[in-house]
């Protein structure tokens, strides 16, 4: 009595020294019903024999598991209907597959074979495999006939150091190992090169294998599709979420968080206050290739902390116009300052524009003075233009609130303390002796000083052709020869 199909499966196996259990034959027949089914329709392959189907297709993918230990994980690039993908798929239940394919009626096809035969763990990624595609796999697994120097250069911009990518190959594969680029040939080396052949059949194979050497990675963050991006995307200025974040830009004040920009800067908050890191908001189409941020955003990423945004959107919320991932961070409510116990010379802040505030923070921590009074109708000192240009320095800064400008004077008499403020009718600074307690006092931007606080001035020597300096750079300069002066 001639052989039903899925005994001559079960045979082909046996034969080739594979062993599967019932569930998986039974997988296997309804992938092949599936297949001869659908193979005109769909244009799968050209292959319609029966026993090529299960040698060619089945067996040849799972024949590999024999030669080489395959990765926890897997792309399959160009699976075209599933191979060798969906077989080992069968073979490994445990293992997390990924089919990459771009042909609409192969997709459809996986789709519904996945469907049917219950396959869990698995994607299909209905696009071709492009420099802006990533994956965060151990591996890589091909039978296509792209050249393999094309197929490293497009993975190794995912691949993580120490994955593999395998090969599938006829034996004519030498040519394609001779044209291996000089810098595919410094990021990768070739761990396994195997000959081999279908049992039964004349058809001769060779796996190579290579293991990726190089550190380099590069991600590009899309949309596209929802495995691809697992946080949160946001695509509407209605969302409820982006909404809230952007108040925070508009009304920076009245908020318990800020926007700090730049990478250098973020990653350095995150390292040193983790606890007060709320979340980083990148846009569509960022392309990140430093390996110790693109780490940073898989971690933001996994712990669903990283928002995608269209690009306008973006814009809309990117105060300091840098165009650099932001980070929203936890901001400490300064205490008011206490004027009697003054213990070193301490900077008052009047300014209003943040650039201005900024920069003054990070020149009086830079020489010392971590004391800073920021006046009442000052700017916000948390204000993400004043954070980016103090370059981080005012979370490592002591800052208080102050009273406004006009209490600073009777204040200071009250306390004890002498006031110095800044204005080029004031004493040469050349010739200022500097007390124990003192406090320094920039005019503010514009109208400058009021004429009872000029009374306490000192002034900076400087080509009178030029009417005044910058803010920040004057309170630069001022704090630079009182550090050299009382040291």
């Amino acid at each position: 009595m001639p052989k039903s199909g899925i005994e001559q499966i079960a045979e082909a196996f046996k034969s080739s020294g594979i062993k599967i259990s019932n569930e998986q034959l039974n997988q296997f027949w309804k992938f092949y019903e599936l297949f001869d089914k659908y193979n005109d329709e769909f244009d799968l392959s050209r292959i319609k024999n029966f026993s090529e189907i299960i040698t060619k297709h089945f067996i040849d993918s799972v024949l590999i598991s024999r030669y080489i230990t395959l990765p926890e994980s897997l792309v399959d690039i160009g699976t075209g209907p599933g191979f060798p993908g969906l077989p080992l798929k069968i073979m490994f239940p445990e293992k997390f597959i990924i089919l990459a394919e771009p042909k609409h009626k192969r997709v459809k096809f996986m789709n519904m074979v996945i469907d049917e035969l219950g396959i869990k763990n698995v994607l299909v990624y209905p696009h071709k495999v492009s420099d802006e595609s990533f994956f965060d796999t151990d591996g890589i697994i091909t039978r296509a006939f792209e050249e393999i120097n094309l197929t490293l250069d497009r993975a190794g911009k995912f691949l993580k150091t120490g994955g593999k990518i395998i090969f599938l190959k006829g034996p004519g594969v030498d040519e394609d190992l001779r044209k291996i680029s000089p810098e595919n040939m410094k990021n990768f080396k070739c761990t396994q090169d195997i000959d081999y052949s279908i049992p039964g059949t004349s058809h001769n194979r060779r796996i190579v294998v290579y293991e990726k050497t190089g550190t380099y990675r590069e991600k590009t963050f899309l949309m596209m599709n929802e495995f691809r991006f697992e946080s949160y995307a946001i695509t509407s200025p209605e969302n409820t979420k982006y909404k809230s974040y952007k108040k925070i830009i508009q009304k920076p004040k009245g908020s318990q968080l800020t926007a700090v920009s730049g990478k250098k800067l973020i990653l350095e908050l995150v390292s040193k206050f983790p606890e007060k890191c709320d979340s980083i908001f990148i846009y569509e189409r960022y392309c990140e290739n430093d390996a110790d941020f693109l780490n940073l955003l898989d971690k933001f990423e996994k712990e669903r902390k990283l928002f995608l945004l269209k690009k306008s959107l973006f814009n809309e919320i990117d105060a300091t116009g840098a165009g650099q991932p932001l980070m929203f961070f936890e901001k400490s409510e300064p205490a008011s300052f206490e004027f009697d116990k003054i213990k070193s010379p301490v900077l008052l802040i009047p300014f209003q524009d943040p650039t201005n505030t900024g920069s003054a923070i990070r020149s009086a921590a830079a020489f010392g003075f971590t004391d800073i009074v920021i006046l009442e109708d000052a700017c916000d000192p948390y204000h993400p233009k004043s954070v980016r240009s103090s370059g981080g320095a005012v979370f490592y800064c002591s800052i208080f609130r102050g009273p406004t400008i006009n209490k600073i004077a009777e204040l200071c008499s009250r306390h004890g303390i002498e006031l110095i403020t800044l204005d080029k009718s004031g004493t040469p600074l050349s010739e200022k002796t500097f007390p124990e307690k003192f406090m320094i006092l920039p005019g503010v931007e514009g109208p400058g000083l009021t004429e009872d606080l000029k009374k306490h001035s000192v002034s900076i020597e400087m080509n009178p052709i030029i009417d005044s300096l910058n803010a920040s750079v004057a309170v630069s300069i001022l704090l630079y020869k009182i550090k050299e002066t009382i040291k």
